[in-house]
């Protein structure tokens, strides 16, 4: 399987009743659940290679794609 940046960031947030799974409530009605969106932890020695340091925490989601037949 192959994965494809979305191109979107965001910092996890607190959980509460309107964001459950520590993303903002647009990103988690447009992507959670989804079969074809993985979402990762940024890794924090990425985040310090790349000098980013505020803020501390950072998940991108990805889109996975179907590998073509042979």
């Amino acid at each position: 399987m192959q994965v494809e940046f979305t191109g979107i960031l965001f910092q996890p947030v607190p959980w509460s009743p309107t964001s459950r799974k520590g993303m903002p409530q647009e990103l988690e009605e447009q992507y959670y659940g989804k079969d074809d969106y993985t979402f990762i932890n940024v890794p924090p020695v990425f985040m310090f290679q790349a000098k980013v340091f505020q803020p501390p925490r950072l998940c991108a989601i990805y889109k996975r794609k179907e590998q073509p037949a042979v």
